[in-house]
């Protein structure tokens, strides 16, 4: 039976490249050359911002593209130079910002992209632990406001504890993307990234697929975490690592775990 033909591969990064040490393995990075020596076009698509991101990855990582902040923005990873961004306006962000208030909860606003580890956050009583940590590592440019007054941002970012109370709030919502991810610093809080309706991982996968002239049926996406799950449904052919959360189990094909080298186990089969 041929393999079937693929021209570029979407890959998310914490959970599914990298390791439990936030490594890539050897064979992870072999794969990653091969691709490049058969003109497979390599993705990643990361929560993270470009600030994050390049605490865990070097410069010269063998990749193509960037699509970061769960599709905020997508970068030419050989030129260093963003191709593509899509921010909130001040009419959506002042909207969002009232639902919030109206529902007590604290936020977080991200500056615009490419800038967008910058954020001002707004306390509306107490703040858990996961919230209280990512202000910690952010602490050189995060800024508490009484209000929110941004001509444009990037994203709203606001944390819960349990699926009802997130649901509940996401309902409200309307005319933005509400993204779910589960929280990279405590592996269990659950966050809601709030993004200009344009704005997942799907969308970029198919604004760069467009942007290069590759058909979607030649794409492969490989995720573990909710987030994901735009990008997922968008690919031709998904995966998720079996780390991931077991409802994703039910929707994509399940391949090994990411301290197994599951990127390039899968890539096998096709390359």
């Amino acid at each position: 039976m041929n393999k079937p033909t693929i021209k570029i591969v979407f890959t998310d990064l914490d959970g599914t490249l990298l390791n439990s040490q936030r490594k890539v393995s050897a064979n992870d990075l072999t794969m990653l050359h091969h691709l490049k020596d058969k003109n497979i076009i390599r993705v990643l698509a990361t929560g993270r911002n470009l600030y994050s991101l390049s605490k865990v990855i070097r410069d010269d990582f063998p990749i193509d593209y960037v699509i970061f902040s769960t599709g905020a923005g997508i970068l030419d990873w050989n030129t260093k130079s963003l191709i593509h961004s899509t921010n909130l306006e001040k009419k959506q962000i002042n909207g969002v910002a009232d639902l919030l208030l109206k529902n007590d909860m604290n936020f977080m606003v991200q500056k615009e992209v490419p800038d967008n580890h910058k954020f001002h956050y707004l306390k509306n009583g107490n703040i858990g632990a996961d919230f209280q940590r990512r202000i910690d590592i952010y602490e050189e440019v995060a800024e508490a406001v009484e209000e929110i007054n941004l001509e444009i941002a990037s994203q709203f970012l606001t944390i819960f504890e349990d699926l009802d109370s997130f649901d509940y709030v996401k309902n409200q919502m309307e005319g933005v993307k509400v993204v779910r991810a589960t929280s990279p610093l405590d592996q269990k809080s659950i966050w809601m990234e709030i993004f200009h309706k344009d704005v997942s991982k799907g969308m970029g996968c198919h604004w760069l697929c467009n942007h290069l002239s590759i058909e979607q049926k030649y794409s492969i996406g490989i995720g573990n975490d909710f987030n994901d799950l735009d990008m997922l449904n968008w690919t031709n052919h998904s995966f998720v690592v079996s780390n991931s959360h077991s409802d994703l189990h039910e929707k994509f094909q399940v391949i090994k775990h990411h301290d197994e080298s599951a990127f390039s186990a899968v890539l096998k089969d096709f390359v």
